[in-house]
């Protein structure tokens, strides 16, 4: 984790997904780093 002091506040988006394109299909994966549950929590 790294940590930057700023002299104005900026907005930051994370955008985080468990899915991947092979062959123009869209296969969802087992969420690896756990990161699901977390991020829906914090964007609703």
């Amino acid at each position: 984790m790294s940590v930057y002091s700023l002299e104005n506040s900026i907005l930051v988006y994370i955008f985080y997904l468990t899915s991947m394109d092979e062959q123009g299909e869209i296969n969802f994966r087992e969420d690896l780093y756990q990161l699901d549950k977390k991020l829906t929590r914090t964007s609703m």
